[in-house]
Order: C-alpha cells, then structure tokens, then sequence
C-alpha cells in the first residue's frame, strides 16, 4: 500500500491517515458487540428507530447520525481509558 501511495499519488505514505466510514448495518455487523439498547439511550433515540437502521430498513436522519456519532465517541473516549487489572 505505502509504495502505491507513493508511486501512483506521489504521496508520503507516513502522511497518510486513512479513516474508515461504515453504512449503518455494516457499522452494526463489524460492531455487534454493542449493546444497542445501551447506545439508544445514549443517542437519545428509540431502541426500535436504531434496530431499524442497524438492519439497513431505515437510514438515520442527520440529526439522528451526529447524535450516533456523538454517542459513540464518548464510548470510545470511555474505553480507550479503560484497563484491565489482572489478579
């Protein structure tokens, strides 16, 4: 990858980040180890409205995903701070 980036679009590969966008349903199947009830109510949205979006029935309004997103990186904030103690 880093000598394509570099051959083909002249680019530094060490500059490169690259960041990882899912439609909902994929986002739900990479990540199901989430509790979706959980993240509801964190998003302020019904557990029916984000089983519907996880399923790729219904697609979250804008509000809806900056809400998911917000959500969801509060969480991530919460568990990259997270240890395990090992007793």
């Amino acid at each position: 990858m880093k000598k394509l980036l570099r051959e083909f679009e002249s680019l530094d590969p060490e500059t490169v980040e690259f960041n990882h966008y899912y439609q909902c349903p994929a986002f739900f199947s990479e990540f199901a180890i989430l509790n979706r009830a959980e993240l509801a109510m964190s998003a302020q949205i019904e557990t029916a409205r984000l089983e519907a979006f996880s399923s790729g029935k219904e697609k979250p309004t804008e509000e809806e995903a900056k809400r998911l997103e917000k959500a969801l990186q509060e969480l991530a904030a919460r568990l990259i701070k997270t240890s395990l103690i090992i007793s």
